[in-house]
């Protein structure tokens, strides 16, 4: 699962080389938490390239009462909501990092290991809302939450964007192990 990440300097950097194309908002993005309703940088595919913009984090529940920020890769391609999005409208969102709560509600940090930018597997709707596909937590994330965000490799974020049967092999990849940094809940008497 994913309920919120980070972007920084160098995560805008990572998007606008990956872009062919860029939106004018995207140059001025400032480091900041990422959380449901706000805009996140993503990478789509258009015709003849790739385009950096911001899509709002969060499609429209079907009972009108809050957001789906995060989708279920191993049902998006079956549900009438996602089925479309998954086919034909992918999203490739960068992060330095991402958050979670667990159990205990204690911020854990995840990261992963040596690189400053990680690239989160997304859709989006017709009307340019996004999403964030996750899957079963691997080992390093298991302890702390049981889903975790589905992470693209930057070598593949083309075919991600542009391959639909490449995209649907990515999605039943093993996660690459991330690190965790818990933070301890505060209590003051």
């Amino acid at each position: 699962m994913c309920a919120r990440f980070e972007i920084t300097d160098s995560v805008k950097e990572r998007l606008l080389a990956a872009a062919e194309r860029a939106d004018p908002t995207i140059p001025r993005l400032t480091p900041r938490e990422v959380r449901p309703g706000d805009n996140a940088p993503a990478l789509t595919a258009e015709r003849g390239g790739t385009r950096a913009l911001l899509l709002p984090w969060g499609m429209p529940r079907w009972d009108g009462k809050g957001l789906i920020i995060n989708t279920r890769q191993e049902t998006a391609d079956v549900k009438a909501a996602f089925r479309d999005c998954l086919r034909l409208r992918r999203a490739a969102i960068p992060a330095h990092v991402f958050y979670e709560w667990d159990a205990q509600k204690n911020r854990v940090t995840f990261a992963l290991p040596g690189r400053d930018v990680l690239w989160l597997a997304g859709i989006y709707d017709a009307d340019g809302r996004c999403s964030v596909l996750t899957t079963e937590a691997n080992a390093s994330v298991l302890p702390y939450h049981p889903r975790m965000p589905v992470l693209l490799e930057e070598s593949a974020l083309r075919g991600w964007l542009t391959d639909e049967s490449a995209a649907m092999a990515m999605l039943s990849r093993e996660m690459p192990a991330l690190d965790a940094f818990p933070e301890q809940l505060t209590l003051f008497d």
